[in-house]
């Protein structure tokens, strides 16, 4: 468990323990390969409903975008269906 007192994103990225990034910012370092998993909390500590959907929209549009530039290989057994 993680325990963090950190209650601004000036908080969060002091604290060491997240990556707060914007889109663009993800979508780089995805591309260069530094990152490799985005993990997610859109609703911790209570944040309200509507930013954290937002936020999931953007990780998708992040994700959705990286795809078009580096597809996932098929699985040969996929390739000769």
């Amino acid at each position: 468990m993680i325990r963090d007192a950190s209650t601004t994103v000036g908080a969060m990225r002091a604290a060491g323990r997240y990556v707060v990034l914007t889109p663009e910012e993800l979508l780089d370092r995805v591309r260069a390969r530094e990152i490799r998993t985005v993990t997610a909390h859109p609703q911790c500590a209570g944040l309200p409903a509507e930013p954290s959907r937002e936020s999931l929209r953007l990780i998708g549009d992040v994700a959705a975008r990286a795809r078009l530039r580096n597809p996932s290989p098929v699985a040969p057994s996929e390739r000769d269906r």
